[in-house]
């Protein structure tokens, strides 16, 4: 629970200091699909999608650790390794006001996720990944999620929860 506290303190500091950025980009504007085998850095979309036993709404905290296949890169904040938005951001399908950050440490991506009125089940979030050049962009099935952590509305554990890496559409 204390680690749940921390995890949402620590979210409304980065959106409070976020608020205070510059903008830029295109909102929900998802990159095209890469080629299997590319001549230079291209990106690949894959989504983070809520599964399992959960009822719509009732998880309203997650956290998990996503481990990146070999050779797949996200944009970073070069001070922090917090994950940039143009490499993880919140699909249109999440609910209202849901806050979530990433940071990425010796090749897992850990995400924290919370949302007043509770998530939906399905996608909720996009990875956009950046593949280096003569590089195979990996399937979504080569991301390996662990260590996940998921809370209702009065911060208890929930069971039956899981999050996937999956292709879009």
């Amino acid at each position: 629970m204390k680690n749940i506290t921390l995890l949402i303190a620590s979210l409304l500091i980065l959106v409070v200091c976020a608020s205070c950025g510059g903008g830029g980009g295109s909102p929900g504007a998802d990159p095209q699909p890469a080629p299997s085998v590319n001549s230079g850095p291209t990106s690949k979309s894959y989504l983070l999608s809520l599964q399992g036993s959960v009822e719509s709404g009732q998880a309203t905290g997650l956290q998990f650790e996503v481990t990146l296949p070999a050779g797949v890169e996200l944009a970073l904040d070069s001070q922090d390794q917090t994950v940039l938005p143009a490499s993880l951001a919140l699909s249109a399908s999440a609910a209202s006001g849901a806050l979530m950050q990433g940071r990425v440490a010796s090749g897992v991506l850990t995400v924290a996720l919370v949302s007043v009125s509770g998530l939906a089940k399905g996608p909720f979030a996009s990875i956009s990944a950046t593949i280096p050049a003569g590089a195979s962009a990996p399937s979504a099935s080569a991301f390996r999620v662990a260590n996940l952590q998921a809370i209702d509305s009065n911060g208890n554990p929930l069971s039956g929860v899981s999050v996937a890496v999956v292709d879009p559409p």
